[in-house]
């Protein structure tokens, strides 16, 4: 199982992807999770955000980002590590 110190971790790399393409509403609907001391929240629904912007996020960056997700994320969100650059 994933600490809350790792899902915090993988979010704050993830998070700056993302930053870039949402505005400022849903910038706070993203890190509202991790202010309220809910990383792994915050990480889900990072992670599920990137399709809908098409980010362009390293591999490196959503592999330690899927470790930090339960099975039943990690199946749900496959697609998005499948498709991500090297």
């Amino acid at each position: 199982m994933t600490t809350d110190q790792e899902a915090a971790q993988a979010f704050r790399r993830l998070r700056p992807y993302l930053e870039p393409v949402m505005d400022e509403w849903e910038l706070t609907g993203l890190d509202g999770g991790f202010e309220a001391g809910e990383p792994y929240f915050a990480l889900s629904y990072a992670v599920a955000s990137i399709p809908s912007y098409q980010v362009d996020v390293p591999r490196e960056v959503l592999v330690q980002a899927f470790s930090c997700l339960n099975e039943d994320d990690r199946q749900e969100y496959a697609d998005i590590l499948k498709g991500a650059r090297a």
